[in-house]
């Protein structure tokens, strides 16, 4: 029972060490960098991953942009304190607009949304429509 017991503890303590080392800076410095906002994007119906949505922060009249990625995964990293405007544009869906503020630096956050499509309309004219009669 004991074996099992410092058994345990060992791999909780490897575990823990192997955490911290993979947060450090390759740097030595022993500080860590973390992903201010991460998230994704999606269909509003099927809930499926929309890949290549451009993705807007916005914080005091400065702008940073990234895209989503082929699974719809996006991330800012190192963003400073501040509200934050985050707009989500693809063509074929509805411009989705989402604020949210950071507080801490060293605390990431999550950010998800589910983007809407346009309406389309098929419009076909007729053979007089342009014609006065």
């Amino acid at each position: 029972m004991k074996q099992k017991l410092l058994l345990l503890f060992l791999l909780a303590m490897f575990n823990s060490c192997w955490a911290e080392a993979a947060e450090t800076k390759g740097d030595g410095s022993g500080t860590t960098t973390k992903t201010d906002i991460a998230g994704g994007v999606f269909h509003s119906e099927t809930g499926k991953p929309l890949p290549f949505v451009t993705v807007r922060a916005i914080v005091s009249g400065k702008e940073r942009t990234v895209q989503s990625d082929a699974n719809g995964q996006f991330t800012f990293d190192e963003l400073k304190k501040g509200s934050y405007q985050f707009v989500f544009e693809k063509k074929g869906y509805k411009k989705l607009t989402r604020e949210t503020t950071i507080i801490r630096e060293d605390v990431a956050q999550s950010l998800s949304v589910k983007m809407e499509e346009e309406a389309t309309f098929d419009f076909t004219p007729r053979h007089n429509h342009f014609f006065d009669r």
